[in-house]
């Protein structure tokens, strides 16, 4: 039990490490997630069992057991988060064991579209519920409604005495394809308003997907399960083919879009005249940036975001993380979000530093060399912190959903701060 790693097992996460772990990393914790978390799988974990009551043999055995080894993962994850915080079982995170009901799900609802579309008529309304429940996962009432139908008619002896004619198939199926595709296209022309530049393109490209994806799924359980209209039949197969070519080359681009600034980081040449404007050594504190001092300057983060994974492994590197994180919120540079991620605390993403909160930082016996901090264009920089303004190469383009509204942050200007004319 004393074994590298597994003597993990038996060492309790401390109450202050802890308190970090569920603040900054909750997924961690499946006794944190709440209704709108539990669709998803609620809606994969039917259609696995909806799959296996059809299935015979290893297929059913395969489609079982993996649903079962997902929700084991769950249930231990949730002891170890809720119960008994273990260091290893923290770190092992079972709770990823669920993703094979991702899997196991996009192969079940096509086997289910297969096997029902070729049924009688109770079939395919049973079919049309499980589309419903795909097609409207974030619509909660709906969603399981759609299921508990799907699942009652499904069964014999629950539903012996309903009758389901084919015209009400039918109907269930025309119905359901106005309430996806309606939608979709009302949205989709309230999209089309907002401006195709460089910077927005891979943000709208994003909305679109979300958009059509649902009518798109619904296309393609309908094709599994009816196959092509007739109209289609007449269409020469090498045209056919050629179709579908051009549709896996269009849906391949809108796989990988992204903009120009992930591009940019991507790159990670170094910025020459970043590089001017930061001649001393040490660490850069990059404001509402992650990536960027190591792709553009070589240089360590001195507290970013993407840092606050590692906090699950090192107890001495999450402590050092939070209070690093404290200082940031007590000096006004941040507010609150690098510890309480899931918070949902406003997005401000242009800053305007004030010189007390830059000594704060700078007077520290680890503080960074230099801090750097989108601004607007147009901001009024106060003189005593003697900012020099850089341009990054590309612009980076934020949306977040403020009340009923989408607000648009447009950063490109920084301020560069150097922390030895600031303590």
């Amino acid at each position: 039990m004393d074994a590298p790693i597994a003597g993990r097992l038996r060492v309790l996460i401390d109450p202050t490490w802890l308190e970090l772990l569920k603040n900054r990393n909750a997924y961690l914790f499946p006794s944190f997630y709440d209704a709108d978390d539990l669709i998803l799988p609620i809606v994969r974990g039917a259609t696995i069992l909806l799959a296996a009551s059809y299935a015979e043999g290893r297929l059913r055995t395969i489609l079982i057991t993996g649903l079962v080894a997902s929700a084991l993962g769950i249930a231990l994850a949730w002891f170890a988060g809720a119960e008994v915080p273990s260091v290893l079982l923290l770190q092992m995170q079972t709770w990823r064991m669920w993703w094979l009901t991702g899997f196991l799900a996009a192969f079940s609802l096509g086997y289910c579209a297969v096997r029902l579309g070729q049924g009688a008529a109770r079939d395919k309304f049973v079919l049309a519920m499980l589309a419903l429940a795909w097609t409207m996962s974030s619509q909660g009432t709906i969603v399981l409604a759609a299921l508990v139908v799907a699942v009652f008619v499904a069964v014999p002896k629950f539903s012996s005495g309903v009758t389901i004619t084919q015209k009400i198939a039918n109907y269930t199926w025309l119905m359901l394809a106005v309430a996806v595709v309606l939608p979709a296209g009302v949205m989709l022309v309230r999209w089309m308003a907002y401006p195709a530049t460089e910077g927005f393109e891979p943000v709208f490209t994003k909305r679109l997907n979300a958009l059509v994806g649902d009518t798109m799924l619904l296309g393609a359980i309908a094709l599994a399960a009816f196959g092509l209209p007739a109209a289609f039949a007449r269409i020469p197969q090498a045209v056919a083919l050629a179709g579908a070519a051009c549709l896996i080359v269009f849906a391949t681009r809108l796989w990988f879009d992204p903009d120009s600034y992930a591009r940019e980081i991507a790159r990670a040449q170094v910025q020459v005249d970043l590089a001017r404007m930061t001649p001393r050594d040490g660490e850069i504190l990059w404001l509402k940036g992650s990536f960027e001092p190591w792709a553009w300057l070589r240089r360590p983060h001195w507290l970013g975001d993407i840092q606050g994974a590692g906090i699950v492994f090192s107890r001495d590197i999450g402590m050092i993380y939070k209070e690093r994180a404290d200082a940031l919120t007590s000096a006004g540079l941040d507010n609150g979000a690098l510890v309480r991620r899931y918070a949902k605390l406003p997005k401000n993403w242009l800053m305007t530093p004030a010189p007390e909160g830059v000594r704060k930082i700078c007077a520290r016996a680890d503080a960074p060399a230099y801090i750097v901090a989108p601004t607007a264009r147009e901001a009024a920089l106060d003189p005593a912190l003697r900012a020099k303004i850089w341009t990054a190469p590309a612009l980076r383009v934020e949306m977040s959903a403020v009340g009923d509204k989408v607000d648009t942050a447009q950063i490109q200007t920084y301020a560069v701060i150097d922390c030895a004319a600031n303590r």
